[in-house]
């Protein structure tokens, strides 16, 4: 049986067409981000970004302002994303701080929407709730078709106010740049050209379609004997030594260098892994340090990732900022 396409908005003719919830839904899927093989009439679920922290907690109260966002969470692939908003403070009780243990509780955003098949009897809606935690420091799980917003951290009875961590999602219009609070939280299985604001990193992160450039550094471990930053002449602290892929899919290199004494010229002393290294020899000028006194040697990158100087009795290298396309 050949699929039914939903066009909207349309004008009816002699009654047709007429609309469901599901499928209004699924006519506003182009403007969302979030598609994937899985859910290809979904979206993320999270607040508009740009929405503080609107959670607030007292020994005994919540109260959460006014906020809007998106949710796409019920069970089946095309039920597609609910607009929702909360036009009015929500508030609800805080379980007592407990004789033996800190918590961390949540507050999260729930739909329900039995034509769906959610199993929630009565008139489909949105809700803001609370969950207590149970186990010292640790976040309860949310339950199903929610997200959560905000982490109420209790301290133990006597020892003091709780407070509030905003741990919310964003949601984002198709192509935009999701904010989002760390690497851990990276949506899982992009497609090529997603696009984050890592908060942790403050740097944007481009999805390849095979892995995340950008974002984060990885520190590198050189051959034995080799070591990398720490503090040099005049008690300057330099750099480690580290890599990464911008967003622009190029190799970025920097941090200075010690290497063992009476290294040899062309000495290898870091091998890029796959995915970083050029597509021939590159070799990139380097402030070098000798018992004559500072002057230039060149880096040598080779196509198998090969990391070596061309001057040998070398004290110290500052690489700089070595950067390069892969391809």
């Amino acid at each position: 049986m050949a699929g039914t396409g939903v066009v909207w908005p349309v004008d009816a003719v002699s009654g047709a067409p007429s609309y469901t919830g599901r499928m209004l839904r699924n006519t506003q899927a182009p403007f969302l981000a979030g598609a994937t093989a899985a859910r290809p009439l979904g979206a993320i679920s999270g607040v508009r970004p740009g929405t503080p922290n609107v959670v607030s907690a007292t020994s005994t109260t919540y109260t959460v302002t006014p906020f809007a966002g998106i949710i796409d969470l019920e069970a089946a692939a095309i039920s597609g994303p609910y607009a929702f908003a909360f036009n009015a403070n929500v508030t609800g009780a805080v379980t007592a701080a407990s004789g033996s243990i800190a918590r961390k509780d949540i507050v999260y955003v729930q739909i329900n929407d039995d034509a769906e098949g959610d199993g929630t009897a009565g008139t489909p809606n949105i809700k803001i709730d609370y969950r207590a935690g149970t186990v010292a420091s640790t976040a309860p799980a949310a339950p199903a078709r929610s997200f959560v917003i905000a982490e109420i951290n209790v301290p133990i009875s006597g020892g003091g106010s709780p407070t509030v961590t905003w741990v919310a999602p964003y949601a984002v219009a198709a192509g935009a740049i999701q904010p989002i609070p760390s690497s851990s939280a990276y949506p899982a299985s992009p497609s090529a050209g997603v696009a984050v604001w890592d908060q942790a990193t403050k740097a944007l992160a481009v999805h390849d379609g095979t892995q995340w450039t950008g974002g984060a550094w990885t520190n590198g471990t050189l051959t034995a004997g080799w070591s990398s930053g720490g503090s040099a002449g005049g008690g300057t602290f330099w750099a480690p030594f580290r890599y990464r892929l911008n967003a622009l899919g190029e190799v970025e290199i920097q941090g200075q260098i010690t290497p063992p004494a009476a290294v040899a010229p062309s000495t290898v002393f870091f091998t890029l892994p796959a995915g970083f290294r050029p597509a021939g020899q590159l070799e990139f000028p380097c402030s070098i340090n000798t018992n004559a006194g500072r002057t230039l040697a060149g880096c040598q990158i080779t196509a198998a990732g090969q990391m070596s100087f061309s001057a040998g009795s070398i004290q110290n290298v500052n690489l700089g900022q070595i950067v390069f396309a892969t391809n």
